[in-house]
Order: C-alpha cells, then structure tokens, then sequence
C-alpha cells in the first residue's frame, strides 16, 4: 500500500471514541491506494462541501462530488481513495454495531431508509439547506467525543449519531417517501408490508431467492410485492434480494472454515460454478479469486485516513 499521510494544517477538527465512533473535517488533498481490497471495519459516511472523491469501491470506479454524501458500508471492498486538491468534507466513521442498534431498537425509520442508507449509490446533491444541516450535526458530533471527562460520553455520542440519520432520513424522505408519516412507527402505513418483506429477507435470503416464496409468506402476490418493493426502494424485487444474497456471500466468503462448495450448497445454488457466476455478475471477480486477495490483505485494522492517528492533532 501507498499512500499521502494527511497533513495536520489539513485537519480542521477530529475527535473519537476508540472502537466505536470517529469524527473529522478536513480539507486538501489526501490518496490512499491500496494493494489488495481492503474491506473497512466500520461504517463511513463523509459529506462532500467542496471538491471531489473518487474511489474504486467493489471493484467499481466512483465519482463523488460537492454536495453528495457517500456511504461505504462495511460488507463492501475499496480499491483506493482520493480527494481532489479543493476537497473540503466532514467524515463520521462509526461502528457498525452502533448503526444497526438504532435501525433494530430505536424508534423506526422509514424502512426504505436503511436499505438506501446502507447502499453505496450516488445520492442525490443535497439542497443548501440540507448541507447545512448535515454539516451541523457531524460537527456537533465531533464536538461532543472531545467531552472525555463527560460520564456518559458513549450516550451522548449516540445520541448525535441518531440526531445525524434523523436529519439524513429526512432528506431521503422528502426524495422517495410518500404519504403520511405514522407518527408512532416513524413509517407511513402503507410501508408496515414493506418493513415485514425486509425483516424476511434478512432472515432467508441466505437460501431462499425466489419471489414467489416471499409473496407466498407474506400472502400478497408476486405482482403486488413486486410493485411495493420497485417504489419504495427504486429498483426491482429480483435485483434486491441478489444484493442481499450477495451481501451474505461476501460474510461467508470471509469464513475461511468454509470451502466455496460448501457455501454453494448453505446458499441454494445448483453447483458451485453458479455460485462463481453469481458472485462474478456483482463482483467482477470469481470468489476463488477474492478469497486468494483477501487472504494477502494484512490490513485488517486499518481504516483509510487513519482517524485514530489524526485525531491527536485536534
């Protein structure tokens, strides 16, 4: 790996709580490549104010520019990272238990949300307003994880991480939600099908692909679920539950007590050359192969601007 350390007159403010959540605002260049995918222990979402980042994320190049926001979820691969000479963004990289503990425990989202939210897509630009906002509670946050004599520090950071997807949700909302909101599920009415149909694929899609099976389960049919599915997520059923099953690939991939037959047969495919074709059509490699590279990448603590190291210098 190579990569361009980041300055310290880059760094506007940083703070973090170790293991659990981290916080920075720079500007300026910065470039991380890295020799083999590196896949991130934590949840990254960076907000762009200024500039451009490009990365290869799954083995995709992507462009992000002004006013996006960027999610990279942890279950996905980067390649190399690089902010343009102008970038000026705000970064929050949280543990991904933190994350899911809000979306299973806490007051409900919109369940379109945290599919949307946990997807690497370019998001739409962000209207002044929104940026504004955003960009408040990322710096209230890092404010807060610099409070380390505050008993309840972890809660407080909590806290403000859930005011941040809150104000996010929001955004999503005004773009893709429809209807009233139900005040007391955080959902509108019509989507209690839609949050039942993702709590069901969470749990089966490791074997089960089949539409029919979901319809049949929920006991709607397969052109009402279908129809559900497309506006509320934006794109089809089939294309859904394959990215979920591909999601589930990549954890068992990671398991190397399990060979490639073996996680052919946990996942319902024929043979394990449909399994390869599978994982090939989402990934652009065969799983041999992205097994052979991760087994190579020793850089299983590292997280690509070095939050922890920076982080002194706020």
């Amino acid at each position: 790996m190579s990569k361009t350390l980041l300055r310290q007159e880059q760094i506007i403010k940083s703070n973090y709580i170790d293991q659990y959540i981290y916080g920075i605002e720079l500007k300026g260049p910065h470039e991380v490549d890295f020799e083999h995918p590196y896949e991130p222990k934590y949840h990254i979402i960076t907000l762009i104010l200024k500039g451009k980042v490009n990365c290869e994320l799954n083995s995709t190049e992507k462009e992000f520019k002004h006013g996006q926001l960027l999610n990279i979820p942890t279950w996905s691969t980067i390649g190399h990272v690089r902010y343009s000479a102008d970038f000026h963004g705000i970064m929050i990289i949280v543990n991904d238990e933190v994350l899911m503990d809000i979306f299973r425990n806490r007051t409900p989202f919109p369940p379109s949300f945290s599919y949307r939210f946990r997807r690497i897509t370019n998001s739409p630009e962000l209207l002044r307003k929104e940026r504004k906002i955003i960009a408040g509670d990322m710096r209230n946050l890092i404010g807060v994880m610099g409070n380390k004599t505050h008993h309840y520090l972890e809660e407080l950071a909590y806290a403000h991480f859930y005011i941040l997807l809150t104000d996010i949700a929001d955004t999503i909302w005004s773009r893709y939600g429809e209807g009233e909101l139900d005040r007391s599920t955080g959902t509108s009415r019509s989507d209690s099908l839609l949050r039942d149909f993702l709590e069901l694929v969470s749990a089966e899609a490791e074997h089960e692909s089949g539409i029919d099976f979901y319809a049949d389960t929920l006991c709607v049919s397969r052109q009402y679920l279908s129809m559900i599915v497309k506006k509320k997520i934006g794109i089809s059923i089939g294309e859904f539950i394959a990215n979920v099953r591909y999601e589930k690939a990549i954890k068992l991939i990671k398991d190397k007590k399990l060979t490639l037959q073996q996680i052919a047969d946990r996942m319902n495919f024929s043979d394990q050359s449909a399994f390869g074709k599978f994982f090939k059509r989402h990934n652009g490699m065969s799983p041999q192969m992205y097994r052979k590279k991760l087994k190579k990448n020793l850089l299983t603590d590292h997280i690509p601007i070095e939050v922890p190291d920076v982080s002194r210098h706020r």
